[in-house]
């Protein structure tokens, strides 16, 4: 295209020059796109220039989310008509769609389903001892392959058994669904999609599977845009390919490389420790990457403290004075166990917050476990009655034994001798000194009932990450500001919040997110919390450049602020040169 061309589609899309170049390739093109350099509206452009100019599109993402936020931004600039030559979907959904039109496959089993296939299949002595997880990925690794048989020994062998119990069970998973799909294209009894082009987003992420799919339509005629980057590709123990995967597709195509090189999120005081880190990976793309962004807009720290509960009480004292009104705030760790943690104290402190990545801790035995004892303390007659019932099944008590505990809250004066189990002896805590300092002395309260349960963890009562998480919850409560309930409430109002979109106006929007699930968000601030050694890199990781580059996606979500805390320096912090 001339420079005329690529003006007007500057112009016409609000691109960039760099961005209007990717648009106006003609070619097979492999592109890589840096974090915040505006790839989503480059594959929007993209895809309306080309149904514009009378050309069938296929536009695939790897989640359904993306697939609606792609087609909810094409959809407006194109009329009825226009709107039937595009189609947006994920592999999957895309895969399935083939396969419904010419197959007969089989519907993919139920989570339950495939839990239970995969205890079968620990039945089986090429199992070999193995835990359900290890089982799980290993079984995972080999069902994401092209011909699963390339995967080690035994994560073959394990897959074929789980395989095999799948279809006689008249099963077939999305992976089984997609081999059928392929062989049945190089078999010429399924043609690939009637496309004159394909654009696939965060292409780092594809497994052999999906590559294949690609080349088919590519030997097919269709014109092929990958885009993704390397240094964000953070799914290796899902098969995901990076950078050799998207090299092989270059090469395979005679793609030409456009890069997107310019960041537009993040100031250069954030973005050039996130390169210097990513930079030492050998197994990694060569390009450029910048920042758009004036010098001075951007903050940058790192925060040591003795132990998790001092680096906990750092994150909470500064994290307030970092944020401004209106402004979003990414709170991100390694594991959920690990953002478990920083969501306690957060709560405790009345933040707004959502969590990605796992369930809230509000949502998890142990806080309904505190929930119940708060009410048994605090409640009205039946609200205590009732947290107390809740209490005593915890502790596995017959109906009786909660029943003769509750005439023992209810009606002290008949409550009999000495206490007979666990239970009536938290009710003679409880009418004997708790309901009384819950206003005036809550901390009290708070130990006492950390003593009870820590008495109850040395048997078995319960999961022992029940207990753990009602301390953690209890011991987030302590020394702030008001009554045992007023603590409590505050927290779990906080921590019930789900939704971001629905905070008050001028309200702080916090999210709690492992590094993973903060993939594609940014905020105003960031901080990243335990970056540890053995939890980034995670002492059970296979791949260390991968966990650089699971660093590197963390520390690239931030706009203006970022902190990372540590309280064992992981070596990474050194390689950030900060």
């Amino acid at each position: 295209m001339s420079d005329d061309d690529i003006g007007a589609l500057m112009a016409d899309y609000g691109l960039t020059e760099e961005q209007a170049g990717a648009v106006a390739e003609q070619e097979d093109t492999l592109l890589l796109a840096c974090p915040g350099s505006g790839k989503t509206r480059t594959l929007v452009a993209r895809a309306v220039e080309r149904v514009r100019a009378e050309r069938r599109v296929v536009l695939v993402t790897f989640t359904r989310a993306a697939a609606g936020e792609m087609q909810e931004r094409i959809w407006p600039q194109l009329d009825r008509e226009q709107r039937r030559s595009i189609a947006v979907g994920t592999f999957d959904g895309l895969v399935a769609r083939q396969a419904r039109r010419h197959l007969q496959p089989a519907r993919p089993p139920s989570v339950m389903e495939r839990n239970h296939l995969i205890n079968q299949t620990l039945a089986a002595e090429v199992a070999n001892g193995l835990t359900f997880r290890d089982a799980e990925s290993l079984i995972e690794e080999a069902n994401r392959r092209r011909f699963p048989a390339q995967a080690g020994d035994q994560a073959s062998q394990l897959w074929q058994v789980y395989a095999d119990l799948m279809r006689a069970e008249g099963l077939m998973d999305f992976a089984d669904t997609a081999r059928a799909v392929l062989d049945a294209m190089s078999e010429g009894a399924i043609r690939p999609f009637g496309a004159d082009e394909l654009l696939v987003d965060e292409f780092q992420d594809a497994d052999t599977l999906q590559l294949d799919w690609v080349r088919a339509h590519a030997l097919n005629g269709t014109t092929v845009m990958a885009v993704g980057d390397d240094d964000q590709s953070i799914y290796g123990w899902r098969a995901a390919m990076g950078a050799p995967g998207m090299k092989a597709l270059e090469d395979d195509l005679g793609a030409r490389r456009l890069c997107l090189t310019q960041c537009y999120r993040c100031p250069p005081e954030v973005l050039e420790p996130a390169v210097t880190l990513v930079d030492r990976n050998r197994d990694r793309l060569d390009k450029a990457v910048v920042s758009r962004m004036d010098p001075g807009r951007g903050e940058v720290a790192v925060r040591y403290a003795g132990s998790t509960e001092d680096e906990l009480s750092v994150l909470s004292d500064e994290l307030p004075r970092l944020v401004g009104p209106d402004e979003t705030v990414g709170v991100l760790a390694r594991t959920n166990r690990i953002a478990d943690d920083a969501e306690m104290a957060l709560s405790a402190m009345g933040w707004k917050l959502r969590r990605l990545g796992g369930r809230s801790i509000w949502e998890t035995e142990g806080a309904g476990l505190v929930t119940a004892l708060v009410e048994a303390i605090t409640g009205a007659e039946e609200v205590g009655l009732r947290g107390l019932g809740t209490v005593g099944r915890w502790l596995n008590l017959p109906g009786s034994s909660i029943e003769a505990a509750r005439r023992r809250l209810a009606a002290p004066e008949r409550a009999g001798d000495d206490p007979a189990n666990d239970l009536e002896d938290l009710v003679d805590a409880i009418r004997g000194r708790w309901r009384l300092q819950a206003a005036e002395e809550p901390d009290r309260v708070l130990h006492g009932l950390r003593e009870w349960l820590q008495l109850q963890s040395t048997g078995s009562k319960g999961p022992s990450y029940t207990v753990v998480t009602a301390q953690g919850l209890l011991d987030a409560l302590l020394g702030k500001e008001g009554t045992l309930r007023a603590r409590f409430d505050r927290a779990q109002r906080a921590g019930a919040r789900s939704d971001p979109d629905t905070d008050e106006e001028g309200e702080t929007r916090l999210t709690v997110a492992t590094l993973h699930s903060a993939k594609g968000l940014e905020f105003d601030v960031v901080w990243i919390f335990a970056v540890d050694a053995e939890r980034v890199p995670h002492k059970d990781a296979a791949d260390i450049e991968e966990e650089r580059r699971l660093l590197y996606v963390g520390m690239t979500r931030a706009q203006r602020v970022l902190r990372l805390s540590t309280s064992a320096p992981s070596p990474f912090l050194r390689e950030t040169g900060l």
